[in-house]
């Protein structure tokens, strides 16, 4: 805690004596303030508890995806599996396909909503699955040498994400879309300036997407960029450059000095109304979560009781415990806290 003070101290300090970009007014606060997720009688947040059955009980809530009718949980840290929820938290059923046949994944490290399909990414086994929101099995897709993580659905026909194979194409793109079915198509979008000594560069390790687009942060950048119809385009500016190793450096110093600065981001998770929510670590030290706004230029540190999972529209979702009909023979899921991105951004 003292070393994250001791850094922040130091964003401040320097952030008085250098220039603040048209894109963002940085504002760092201090780490450790507490500051309540959950105020009972606060209009603003709504909350959704999840029901709990033998079948149902969730390990961890690694990825959240929500519509108006949908709720989909994917614990793949603990149980390997997908839950599924309708939008007032009843347990509709599970997915839980451990293995290499067909319809089976090994490590489901993504989901995405096409419709009343069902996306799941299974990174081992380079493959997509389609299933139905009743658990039923449709079909799986091979991505051969590459393994699309991560990844959003771009449309209704294509997926983008991140590529870590360069050299595999003639382009070296670092992000690329397909279409469903895993062959690329002519959109690569590269930044050659970007790259190390090794020619690789600086991948994005999370999207966060919305009704106006797709985003990503690289993980080295300090800037967010928003995915277009040809190209990308930056849209917010964080100004740490001066407070992080590039991606050259990091091969070049030991772990002690890792921690010596902040490093890349993580989770990243945007709302309709351009309030974001991301991770900043330095090493492999998670340090803080930054919200902000790509409009505004807001940015301020956060720290809250638990991390951000998902978005649906200008809500940020979280989780929380949940004290009513608790079955303590069997544990309890939490229940889904959704916070208006402004409650984030204004804390009084």
């Amino acid at each position: 805690m003292k070393i994250a003070i001791f850094i922040l101290s130091i964003f401040i300090l320097c952030s008085c004596h250098r220039d603040v970009s048209e894109y963002a007014k940085v504002i760092i606060e201090d780490k450790g303030n507490e500051w309540s997720l959950y105020v009972k009688d606060d209009s603003t947040q709504v909350l959704i508890p999840l029901e709990t059955t033998e079948e149902s009980l969730i390990g961890e809530y690694d990825q959240l995806l929500m519509t108006d009718s949908l709720i989909c949980v994917l614990d793949y840290s603990k149980s390997r599996s997908i839950f599924i929820f309708d939008g007032k938290g009843s347990f509709k059923c599970k997915i839980m396909k451990v293995g290499r046949g067909l319809g089976e994944y090994v490590f489901p490290d993504g989901m995405a909503l096409k419709g009343d399909t069902l996306l799941i990414n299974d990174r081992v086994g380079r493959k997509m699955l389609y299933y139905g929101l009743d658990g039923t099995f449709y079909k799986e897709v091979h991505f051969g040498d590459y393994r699309p993580i991560p990844f959003v659905l771009k449309d209704s026909a294509h997926l983008a994400f991140c590529f870590s194979m360069p050299g595999f194409t003639e382009d070296n793109a670092e992000v690329v879309v397909t279409d469903l079915n895993g062959k690329f198509t002519e959109q690569y979008f590269k930044r050659p300036g970007l790259t190390d000594e090794q020619g690789r560069f600086f991948l994005p390790e999370y999207f966060a997407q919305n009704s106006n687009g797709i985003y990503f942060i690289p993980i080295f950048e300090d800037k967010i960029y928003q995915l277009t119809d040809d190209s990308v385009k930056m849209v917010f500016d964080f100004q740490f450059k001066n407070f992080m190793y590039s991606f050259s450096e990091i091969g070049k110093k030991s772990i002690v000095e890792h921690e010596r600065k902040y490093s890349y981001f993580g989770d990243f998770f945007m709302t309709d109304e351009g309030d974001f929510v991301c991770m900043i670590n330095r090493g492999n030290i998670h340090i803080v979560d930054l919200c902000g706004n790509i409009y505004t230029g807001e940015l301020l540190t956060w720290e809250g009781d638990r991390s951000i999972r998902g978005t649906y529209k200008d809500y940020f979702i979280t989780t929380t415990e949940y004290e009513e009909g608790e079955d303590e023979s069997i544990g309890n899921n939490l229940a889904l806290l959704l916070i208006k991105g402004k409650r984030l951004m204004d804390r009084e």
